[in-house]
């Protein structure tokens, strides 16, 4: 993931924890208030007000994740979609500079395997994913098989990835209809 995509993703799931937290704790701030951070003293004359600047913060880190992370940038979730499709995520060509077939189908190979491993998660004590070959005259395919530890790590990863936008949302709502 990107660096800038998991700033985005700290940010918008601690909008979001911060505004669930004040929600189902019921946080009541009495007038006025005295903090002091840093060293320099203010006061807080509407604290009612801590509420909404947290849903605005809320929806403001969920739909900058949404949109650079969803939008922009290409999804773990696509790019797997993608890879099983049988397109590579970078792109392939074949250039007519005098490189035999055979080199170019292994240079293929090479760069769909790396993907391949890149996209889809295997547990450390499994083996890792294997490109099989198969022979149909004149053609010849090129497949991969997906263990069942290895969809479910990429099941946990999407999870993993979308829950920003869902735990806004859940964080929103609570706040709502509290």
């Amino acid at each position: 993931m990107d660096t800038y995509i998991e700033k985005l993703r700290r940010f918008s799931l601690t909008f979001g924890l911060i505004l669930l937290t004040y929600s189902i704790a019921g946080i009541k701030l009495t007038t006025p208030i005295n903090i002091s951070p840093f060293g320099i003293s203010f006061t807080i004359e509407r604290p009612e007000l801590l509420g909404y600047g947290l849903v605005i913060g809320t929806i403001y880190g969920a739909i900058r994740y949404f949109y650079y992370a969803l939008l922009i940038s290409l999804p773990s979730a696509e790019a797997r979609k993608k890879l099983l499709s049988g397109k590579l995520i970078n792109g392939f060509c074949i250039y007519n500079d005098g490189t035999p077939l055979e080199k170019t189908i292994t240079k293929f190979i090479n760069d769909a395997t790396i993907e391949v491993e890149k996209y889809f998660p295997v547990l450390p004590w499994k083996e890792k994913i294997l490109v099989k070959e198969h022979r149909q005259d004149p053609y010849i395919f090129h497949k991969f098989e997906i263990s069942s530890s290895t969809k479910m790590l990429v099941r946990l990863q999407d999870l993993d990835y979308y829950l920003p936008i869902w735990f806004s949302i859940i964080s929103l709502l609570i706040f709502m209809f509290k």
